[in-house]
């Protein structure tokens, strides 16, 4: 029904403006050769920051820009929350040419970059096309902390323990949202699969800043990485996640895949068992 669809949020909306912004964001890999000649450093972790951030935009908004006819029609959530990130690339771009330029002068942006921006889904809880959106983004993300820290030898235990804590969150998520395309997730599931990914992109920022400029992290906690300093800012709701351990965050997040591979086992059986009813009654039929 479209007035719930539009009370919720999880209408579809055009995307046309998007495709300036993600022009916008490809400045980022002009940047790269610049930062690299820089010798990483400081405008090294302006890159990271901006180059992460394009990534997980591009990814949330890839159905909208897929090679066919009719590109996927996004969610509000998604368009709300691309666009958000999108407009944080051009003070990092500029951060870290002003680096190369004139190293450790003042600038607009400071470091360390602090995850911040999250768009809440109307009514709490993201459609599971965001979702995925967001997974495919946190994997792009990833891939690149995974290939840049992973290497890396020298001062990079810390960077290394952040890559180990992104990773973990990123596979829980993957475990609630992975084997997902239409049906949904309940409500909690859906709310942790979103934190846990948003948790995730924090700490790979996190990690390859801290790659680039050792110690520049200083003593601060993991959630500490995320604006508002827990996982659960940014969002509506009074769950009780923020509260949560990272094991007892983890355990509920397969708990909830169990859930929902539990429903998923029900319907199919339970639509089994219809169709065979309606086959036995239609062969009672044709017999009479």
């Amino acid at each position: 029904m479209a007035w719930l669809d539009a009370l919720f949020g999880h209408h579809d909306v055009t995307t046309a403006g998007l495709a300036g912004y993600r022009r916008l964001g490809a400045q980022v890999l002009d940047m790269q050769q610049q930062a690299s000649q820089a010798d990483g450093g400081r405008a090294g972790a302006y890159y990271y920051a901006a180059r992460c951030l394009q990534l997980f935009a591009d990814k949330l908004v890839e159905d909208a820009f897929a090679e066919e006819a009719r590109p996927t029609p996004l969610p509000h959530v998604t368009v709300a929350q691309a666009e958000a990130v999108y407009k944080q690339i051009p003070d990092l771009v500029t951060a870290a040419k002003q680096e190369v330029l004139v190293p450790g002068g003042p600038r607009d942006v400071d470091l360390p970059i602090i995850l911040h921006g999250r768009v809440a889904a109307s009514g709490g809880r993201a459609p599971i096309s965001h979702l995925r959106g967001m997974l495919r983004g946190v994997e792009a993300v990833g891939v690149l902390a995974e290939g840049e820290i992973l290497p890396a030898g020298g001062d990079s235990a810390r960077a290394k323990a952040l890559l180990a804590e992104a990773t973990t969150d990123r596979d829980s998520a993957s475990s609630l949202v992975g084997g997902l395309v239409k049906a949904e997730l309940p409500a909690a599931s859906a709310r942790q699969a979103e934190d846990l990914l948003w948790a995730a992109l924090a700490y790979f920022l996190g990690a390859l800043q801290e790659l680039a400029v050792p110690g520049i992290l200083g003593d601060r906690d993991l959630d500490e990485l995320i604006e508002g300093g827990s996982r659960t800012a940014g969002r509506p709701g009074d769950d009780d996640a923020s509260e949560l351990t990272r094991f007892e965050r983890r355990m509920r997040a397969l708990h909830e895949r169990e859930m929902a591979e539990a429903d998923r086992e029900r319907m199919q059986r339970e639509w089994r068992e219809m169709s065979e009813r309606e086959h036995r009654e239609r062969h009672h039929h044709h017999e009479g």
